[in-house]
């Protein structure tokens, strides 16, 4: 960190080392580079492993740097000694051990070079505490002693020795710092033409786009253009939300289970058959299904079993994309043919609309509480057009996702498959960094709120002012609702209608209750809130809100 420090490379040390690792994995999906992370050993990297896994399934590239106890006294007993390797060898694509200061970079190279490969994902590099310091003090430290008279003393000041010279040799050699350039596959033309025969063939096509389609840095200035010119309608998740313009005529947000049923022709791009498409059976199992995805692995997840698979693709979902509307697909697709098709799926849109619209319109059963469905609806109108989202929470965060809209492409910022709650403080610090000038937005429930109370303390010693929306139904509604009407207790759901923006006043944001006393004066309240915020005051609104049933049923077993 001094050395950082030395070179100008700015540090942003939080207040919990898994908040480290969440910025690193949003600053990697916001600026295309790999996120890093240094963290002390053995209780710290323990302390990382739910956001190394959260990087894994959201197929970041992170790099987690960590101390560890002396190579020599390893299973002797030293501070905060323990196998970290065994520990993160399942989560991360490459976990190696620095014994010796000339591989640094070696070691370093190769880790960033697999982390940014194929399926993007965490690496992890160990540094001893040895490794880190000057020729003097660690010889110091090893107590090597200049005349030793006894056999035995002199045997191990020679091992000592041995080992120094080892750690240190070749040190003040020039390291290669030249560019990695990440290895991906590239989309074989057959796979374009044969797509493309597909797609001729049918009268209800339908895209899904996942996250993996943003990896490509280089292509994403292309991807709009693209997908329009290929011209189908689209379903957008996780980090693709945002890359079609809102009022797109190919893009749709709702009712994707009954389109999924309905559709001829399915085109997953970048997204995988895993619960969040019911394991495959939300398609319709006479349809053509065509994956293209990095990995081979994840093409097939549960072919066979729940769902067919026509064919599948190992390439760069965005490389295809483009290379798809370049091959002339747009002349044998013609509007007209899928004008039927587009009515049914802007019917099935505009009915959910209408429930949402009725949803707002219900009076909370307690009076002193908000109606969340409503208030989110302000939020959506209240909140800056270029401003970035994240989602951290579970029912409250759902129900935001209906009804929120992505303002534009890289805007959108969610834990991603593994549904990590506590993701919240860590990506708002890097959307922060990323994007000084854009306003950041932070949807909170109140379960999720917990884990990042202590960072409003790093956004207020780093001048990264947010804005924090946090819906407070006392209570972790997605279980509770579940739990109470299956086994008729709310044991271990409950939680109070806490005062979070006291702990944010205490931090130096402004802290601001709303409720069913001053429902009067939301709209006043949200609209106040992006002036503050453009003068550099962070904000957290703590939302009592009335527990609602809009997501009733949303389990996944």
């Amino acid at each position: 960190l001094a050395a950082c420090e030395n070179l100008n490379i700015r540090i942003i040390d939080t207040r919990h080392e898994a908040t480290a690792v969440f910025a690193a994995d949003a600053m990697s999906r916001l600026s295309g580079k790999i996120g890093v992370a240094c963290v002390t050993a053995g209780p710290g990297v323990a302390n990382t492993i739910v956001a190394l896994k959260n990087a894994q399934m959201a197929e970041s590239s992170v790099l987690l740097l960590a101390g560890a106890s002396p190579t020599l006294l390893k299973g002797r007993g030293p501070l905060q000694d323990m196998d970290q390797i065994a520990l993160v060898k399942s989560i991360c694509k490459c976990a190696v051990t620095v014994t010796r200061i000339k591989d640094i970079s070696k070691k370093l190279r190769l880790a960033i070079q697999l982390a940014r490969s194929d399926v993007p994902g965490p690496v992890f590099v160990e540094l001893p505490v040895e490794v880190l310091y000057p020729f003097d003090i660690v010889k110091n430290q090893m107590g090597i002693k200049e005349n030793c008279k006894r056999f035995w003393d002199r045997i191990i000041n020679f091992y000592l020795r041995w080992a120094l010279c080892r750690l240190f040799q070749d040190a003040e050699l020039e390291f290669d710092c030249s560019p990695l350039t990440p290895h991906l596959t590239e989309t074989r033309i057959a796979d374009v033409e044969l797509v493309k025969q597909m797609l001729a063939r049918s009268s209800r096509p339908l895209m899904l786009l996942g996250s993996q389609l943003m990896a490509n840095f280089e292509n994403i200035h292309q991807l709009k253009g693209a997908i329009e010119l290929i011209g189908i309608p689209c379903y957008c998740s996780g980090m693709s939300r945002g890359v079609l313009s809102d009022d797109s005529e190919l893009l749709f947000r709702h009712k994707r289970r009954e389109a999924l049923k309905q559709a001829d022709f399915i085109l997953l791009v970048g997204a995988v058959c895993d619960f969040r498409l019911n394991y495959g059976k939300s398609l319709n199992p006479m349809a053509d299904v065509v994956v293209v995805n990095r990995g081979k692995n994840q093409i097939k997840m549960n072919a066979g079993w729940f769902w067919k698979l026509s064919h599948g693709i190992c390439a760069d979902p965005s490389d295809f994309l483009i290379k798809l509307s370049l091959a002339n697909v747009n002349d044998s697709l013609k509007e007209s043919r899928f004008s039927g098709w587009m009515k049914i799926l802007r019917d099935q849109e505009n009915l959910q609309e209408l429930e949402i619209i009725k949803l707002t319109e219900q009076n909370s059963i307690d009076q002193n509480l908000l109606n969340s469905i409503l208030l989110l609806k302000k939020v959506d109108s209240a909140a800056p057009d270029d401003a970035i989202f994240v989602f951290d929470g579970g029912d409250f965060v759902g129900s935001a996702s209906y009804i929120i809209r992505p303002r534009g492409c890289l805007k959108w910022l969610d834990p991603g498959p593994f549904g990590t709650l506590g993701i919240g403080a860590g990506f708002a610090i890097a959307a922060k960094l990323c994007h000084p000038n854009l306003p950041v937005w932070i949807i909170y429930g109140d379960g999720a709120v917990g884990y990042s109370l202590l960072e409003f303390d790093t956004f207020a010693r780093h001048k990264l002012p947010v804005v924090a929306v946090v819906g407070n139904d006392a209570r972790w509604s997605q279980i509770h609702r579940t739990q109470t009407s299956i086994f008729g207790t709310a044991v271990g759901c409950v939680l109070e209608y806490s005062s979070y923006e006291k702990v944010a006043a205490a931090f130096h944001f402004k802290g601001i209750k709303i409720d069913g006393t001053n429902e009067k004066t939301v709209e006043g309240i949200l609209n106040e809130v992006p002036q503050l915020n453009a003068h550099g005051i962070g904000v957290l609104l703590n939302c009592y809100i009335s527990p609602s049933d809009f997501r009733d049923g949303s389990i996944s077993l």
